[in-house]
């Protein structure tokens, strides 16, 4: 044991040690911080390198099967019938220029894209090339548009409990939304081929007494809550659904920038969207209401029910009224109506029934929606008043004010469906209509065989044998196809 003064030397010895120590120590915590640091850098490189030779094969592996999926489509088994006439490649998405077109459907007599069948999933085919030479391609005119795509429930079938679906024929995608190769064929499997959409779904336009009120079938082209401009494409073979471009459809092979898509600049649709079978919006002759002729196609239709309704689907609906909109001096009629199993049905008999806000929405949806891509608000045609006189000219308007005035009945709206509907007979007749925008929808119908089978739909209809849209004519359940009241064409008068 030391005495107290060797306690104190050993002491001073020990202090003096450490003050003579504390730089190496400092130092070497100091060079312990560094190689620490050193260290975790070196670990975030590793975990870096690791991660992108990961990312480097997911890639690889992905553009395989892309390459492979592209493959298996070229050779994939097409949509039935004479549908075989190629499967365009599909590019990348890429931003899009907004609608520029007419207002119309894509009227092109193009060949339509074809392929195997997608699955309807949700991912982006094409090669890293065209992905290049499509943004190298790419011109925004406009802000890029949020584009809402359908996924696969609303590229499948409608629900059969929650819509009353037409059983003559079933749609089928092919491709994928938002690509040019995407397209929807109703098929019938039964007899193995397709059916026009336009020419062969059958109108059957009846009084029914299940909702007190005129039924039909309509064909849907855009869910509600997506913006893709999807639409019949009237000089197809089959009139099969696709999305528009800008300077209309191109042949498949050729190319075309992705931007040329047509997408609602306005947002998503505020309701069901499409066409009615059977029905043309003449343009040769002026309109019986609005004295201007027409935009070529078949009728449109509003579907104002909550639930979204799959591209291609076809469902009966209730009519509940119109509106006569005009679009650059062409008259486009968009028919209100509402699923006949939608819950609302016995409350809504007709378009005055229908809540205020509801109605102001889609008036205000309609004369705005092309202000987004730089155009002007569109017009409609009021109903006549009580002092309007028979040969008035009718008033046109674009106030937003007017959207209480600008909606046509469900009796008005029913004489525009028969009318259009016997437009659409004259137009398949010999000399029915020979203008250069007819031709071409001739054409196709004599092409896809749908003026025949339009005249057997019709026979059909008329001698109540196609009441349960097994032979793609009458309406689900025969309730509506045994009628006196429906709207049929005789045989003789499609030729």
């Amino acid at each position: 044991m030391l005495g107290p003064r060797c306690r104190s030397r050993a002491q001073a010895r020990g202090a003096a040690a450490a003050a003579l120590n504390a730089p190496r120590r400092v130092a070497a915590a100091q060079r312990f911080g560094r190689q620490a640091v050193q260290r975790r850098a070196a670990q975030a490189a590793a975990a870096s390198l690791v991660l992108m030779v990961f990312v480097a094969a997911a890639a690889a592996s992905s553009a395989a099967r892309a390459v492979a999926a592209a493959a298996a489509t070229a050779t994939a088994a097409p949509p039935l019938a004479d549908n075989t006439t190629g499967a365009t490649t599909a590019e990348p998405l890429a931003p899009l220029e907004a609608d520029g077109g007419s207002g119309g459907r894509s009227t092109n007599s193009s060949a339509a894209p074809a392929g195997g069948e997608a699955g309807n999933a949700m991912t982006t085919r094409g090669s890293a090339a065209a992905a290049a030479a499509a943004g190298a391609a790419a011109t925004t005119t406009v802000p890029p548009v949020l584009r809402l795509l359908p996924g696969p429930c609303l590229t499948s079938a409608p629900n059969a409990t929650q819509f009353e679906v037409f059983r003559g024929c079933a749609a089928r995608a092919y491709g994928i939304p938002g690509l040019p190769d995407f397209a929807v064929y109703c098929e019938d499997r039964a007899q193995g081929r397709n059916v026009s959409y336009w020419h062969e779904i059958p109108l059957n336009l009846t009084t029914d007494p299940r909702v007190n009120g005129s039924t039909m079938w309509v064909t849907v082209e855009i869910p509600r809550g997506t913006n893709v401009k999807i639409e019949t494409q009237t000089m197809w073979p089959h009139a099969p659904m696709a999305q528009s471009t800008l300077d209309g459809m191109v042949p498949p092979g050729s190319p075309r920038p992705l931007q040329r898509l047509r997408y609602y600049a306005a947002g998503p649709s505020l309701a069901n969207y499409g066409g009615v079978p059977q029905t043309w919006e003449a343009s040769d002759v002026p309109d019986g209401l609005t004295g201007l002729p027409s935009d070529n196609d078949p009728l449109d239709f509003i579907e104002i029910g909550e639930a979204p309704i799959p591209v291609g689907g076809v469902v009966r609906v209730v009519l509940l009224g119109a509106l006569a909109l005009l679009d650059r001096n062409e008259t486009d009629w968009k028919l209100v109506v509402l699923s006949t199993r939608d819950p609302r049905v016995g409350e809504w008999r007709d378009v005055a029934d229908v809540p205020p806000e509801r109605r102001q929405q889609l008036y205000e949806f309609f004369r705005t929606y092309k202000v987004a891509e730089g155009k002007q608000v569109n017009r409609f045609v009021l109903p006549p008043d009580a002092n309007t006189t028979s040969n008035a000219t009718p008033n046109a308007t674009s106030r937003p004010e007017d959207w209480q005035r600008a909606f046509f009945g469900a009796d008005t709206a029913a004489r525009v469906v028969r009318a259009k509907h016997e437009d659409w007979r004259r137009l398949l007749s010999p000399g029915g209509c020979d203008t250069p925008r007819c031709a071409p929808l001739v054409a196709a119908a004599r092409t896809d065989g749908s003026i025949a089978a339009a005249a057997a739909t019709t026979a059909a209809t008329a001698t109540g044998t196609g009441g349960n849209g097994t032979t793609a004519s009458g309406s689900a359940g025969g309730a509506a196809g045994n009628s006196t009241a429906a709207v049929t064409a005789p045989a003789a008068t499609l030729a």
